[in-house]
């Protein structure tokens, strides 16, 4: 694997954690390897054949480990059916019904692909997991430095998770106690489908693509209209606020929370909807959301507020 450019590094025999002891365990330190030492997990990764030889002689049978963001890859991890399905598979779900036939992760990509027009095109090199999922590896565009996310909010969906930088996946003919990880034979790696890059921007997944914050810019003024009272106005303006607030790596979640709560107010208290829409999208704009996922966000946390009503007392 390390002749084709991926990094590696040894994975417990049977298993999917790092074989190496951590290097600073219980010393509080965060090192990813600057102390030049091993014991970094994925940080340790490198395609130095002589490094990789010693591991695994000190390591017999051990898994491999690819560390993806360094070797170029994009995995899409693609779980079979786990646990009971959730109402919506998808963070930009709104109000669609899940289709009978969304059972498992397959399921999930299948239908992402016919909401974008398209085929799902999973015609890449794949990795059949012992527990009958499937890795699908693909080339990871220049520039964009992809995320590693998993699940409906980081990932491409329920049991559909990503692993990219910062993450990696246990390797072709890696053994755990259900059986081997299974490779398909001459499908090369190809590159990632245009629509699954906009799938993880969606996703927050492509930092390149996420405009820096207007921390210097105020909302602007929003017209909830004549009969909005005192108290409605208050509320909003809370909302908002509490997503001008927080810090990078929280803001999705926060506008997710504002709309749901906003929408509990359209539905309990006829706040106008429209308003509240355009509340939240500049919020969203000063603090850096990319435009079509702050639109996902809020087109699902409304429609999922609406659905649970809450009225405020004057």
């Amino acid at each position: 694997m390390a002749g084709r450019g991926w990094h590696v590094f040894p994975v417990e025999r049977g298993g999917k954690r790092p074989a190496i002891r951590a290097a600073h365990s219980g010393q509080g330190v965060r090192c990813t390897g600057a102390c030049g030492g091993d014991g970094h997990g994925l940080h340790d990764a490198t395609t130095d054949e002589r490094r990789i030889r010693a591991w695994w002689q000190a390591y017999p049978g051990a898994n491999v480990g690819v560390s993806c963001g360094p070797s170029g890859l994009v995995v899409v991890d693609v779980d079979t059916g786990k646990g009971r399905r959730p109402e919506r598979v998808l963070v930009d779900q709104g109000d669609d019904a899940t289709p009978g036939d969304v059972t498992d992760g397959a399921g999930v990509l299948a239908w992402l692909a016919r909401r974008h027009g398209t085929a799902a095109d999973l015609e890449t090199f794949a990795v059949t997991t012992p527990t009958g999922g499937r890795h699908l590896y693909y080339a990871a565009p220049a520039g964009e430095g992809i995320t590693s996310g998993a699940g409906v909010a980081g990932g491409l969906g329920w049991q559909v998770d990503v692993r990219a930088g910062g993450g990696y996946v246990v390797g072709p003919w890696s053994t755990r106690p259900e059986g081997l990880y299974v490779p398909t034979a001459g499908v090369p790696v190809r590159p990632l489908p245009g629509w699954l890059l906009e799938r993880l921007s969606i996703a927050g997944r492509v930092p390149s693509r996420t405009p820096p914050a207007d921390v210097t810019r105020a909302p602007a003024p929003v017209d909830l209209g004549a009969r909005a009272t005192a108290y409605l106005r208050a509320a909003v303006a809370g909302e908002i606020q509490r997503v001008l607030d927080v810090g990078e790596g929280g803001r999705n979640v926060a506008l997710n929370r504002a709309a749901f709560a906003l929408g509990q107010l359209v539905a309990g208290h006829g706040l106008d909807e429209a308003a509240a829409a355009e509340a939240l999208t500049d919020a969203a704009q000063i603090v850096g959301l990319p435009a079509a996922e702050a639109k996902t966000t809020i087109r699902s946390g409304l429609s999922a507020g609406r659905r649970s009503p809450r009225g405020i007392t004057p």
